[in-house]
């Protein structure tokens, strides 16, 4: 999960908009998916999810081994990724997808797409402290104003925070998996916690994306930011990235539940 944070300073930029009777070419919203980091963010997942475990705990009388097993199997990246590319597809316009792609083709967009890739190949560990040693100096001040203004355009908190929501749901399902009697959440409680814990979320997360934005951008000059921001605030933007955290919600959310019943599952045939 943590290289998930920088890697979806491009998410936004991979737009694309429409209606459902339109659709887009799936193989085109996967090329932007790769692009815009949602690949390498399913991809890292279920480790996210055995982290998240391995911090909280483990459902009484599992091994973390049987848990990251169950994890992997249920978190898939490749079913997951079919499943959210047939869902955006069905809700972006083919003309959209063109227009975007051609913009990331642009020289502008081929820069910053690399020097994203690139900076995602760094630990998070190490790209955020020195984002954050960026960030701090004066006259880095005018490039924070745009980072927050990229990612206010691309959504990027709402993103990472849903994200990170969901994988917090699927570790609380999987924990009750092992619980019963008056310490079991019900669905409402397990509701309330994550409600409790957006605000906060989000506090944490943000100066972890502004940091990560300073990182990867640190050699792209201002015109080129500005010109990026611009691209994200098109309605078509808007409009894919509606499209992407509704699908997000839907999968993960799903799997959230079925990771549940897998573990409950296990955890009864170990008691037979």
């Amino acid at each position: 999960m943590l290289k998930t944070f920088a890697a979806a300073a491009l998410l936004a930029l991979a737009a694309a908009s429409g209606g459902a009777a339109q659709g887009a070419d799936r193989s085109d919203v996967a090329d932007l998916f790769e692009v815009g980091g949602v690949t390498s963010a399913l991809e890292g997942y279920a480790d996210g999810v055995v982290l998240g475990a391995r911090q909280g705990g483990l459902p009484p009388g599992m091994t973390e081994a049987q848990y990251a097993d169950i994890a992997r199997r249920v978190f898939d990246a490749e079913p997951m990724l079919t499943d959210m590319i047939d869902r955006v597809a069905e809700r972006v316009a083919q003309s959209d997808v063109d227009e975007l792609l051609d913009w990331l083709a642009t020289p502008i967009g081929r820069r910053i797409a690399e020097a994203q890739m690139e900076a995602a190949e760094t630990p998070l560990q190490e790209r955020v402290p020195i984002g954050l040693g960026l960030i701090a100096r004066d006259d880095h001040a005018p490039r924070l104003r745009l980072y927050r203004e990229l990612i206010e355009a691309q959504d990027l908190l709402n993103f990472m925070t849903r994200l990170t929501l969901n994988t917090s749901y699927a570790v609380i399902v999987g924990r009750r998996a092992g619980v019963s009697g008056p310490q079991t959440l019900t669905d409402d409680q397990i509701a309330r916690v994550l409600a409790e814990m957006e605000a906060p979320l989000r506090s944490q997360l943000e100066p972890i994306l502004e940091a990560g934005l300073a990182y990867a951008y640190r050699d792209i000059d201002m015109a080129a930011l500005e010109e990026m921001r611009e691209a994200s605030r098109t309605p078509a933007s808007s409009r894919y990235v509606e499209a992407l955290m509704s699908s997000i919600d839907v999968v993960i959310r799903a799997r959230g539940l079925a990771f549940g019943e897998a573990l409950s599952e296990a955890l009864t045939r170990r008691d037979l």
